[in-house]
């Protein structure tokens, strides 16, 4: 009987080893998938932010190209591309996320614009042998403050533009 017992007691402390072994296994792997799983969290967490930043920085260059690509000036001047900074609020909740500087740089060339279609030469200002396409670069820089984030887009653009414009704003 006593033989009995001492067998019984060993078993049982292998299979407490056994199962001191499986626990210690397990908490490995769910400590391994929740460092894995909080690194995936902020990674995608940064993509998220870069591309808020982005986002903002190309919904800038869009207002500025369609509403004020060239400021006014007296008649006397020629009116020349500036800097603008805009504020976008990237939620809607009506708080301003990203600071976006857009700045226009010089133009970097003009070359004259083939007449193949009607809809270049009806445009007020144009006629047959005054289109010039003029490429110009918006350079936009967009910042949030409260995550440090900042992003810098650049846009090519083509302005259609008629001689004299041309002869003002892109001379080269």
């Amino acid at each position: 009987m006593i033989k009995n017992s001492f067998r019984s007691s060993q078993r049982g402390v292998a299979t407490m080893f056994v199962a001191m072994v499986m626990l210690i296994l397990i908490t490995l792997m769910v400590i391994t998938a929740y460092s894995l799983s909080n690194m995936n969290l902020k990674t995608v967490g940064n993509l998220q932010t870069r591309k808020e930043a982005i986002a903002s920085a190309e919904s800038a260059i869009e207002q500025v190209i369609d509403g004020t690509f060239w400021i006014p000036k007296p008649p006397d001047l020629p009116a020349l591309p500036v800097s603008q900074i805009i504020d976008i609020d990237i939620d809607r909740d009506l708080t301003d996320d990203y600071s976006v500087s857009v700045a226009v740089l010089p133009c970097l060339r003009a070359t004259e614009a083939t007449i193949t279609s009607a809809s270049s030469v009806t445009l007020v200002g144009f006629s047959s042998s005054s289109a010039w396409n003029t490429v110009w670069v918006l350079d936009a820089t967009a910042t949030n403050a409260a995550s440090g984030t900042r992003v810098r887009v650049r846009h090519g653009v083509r302005v259609l533009m008629s001689d004299a414009d041309k002869n003002l704003y892109c001379p080269t």
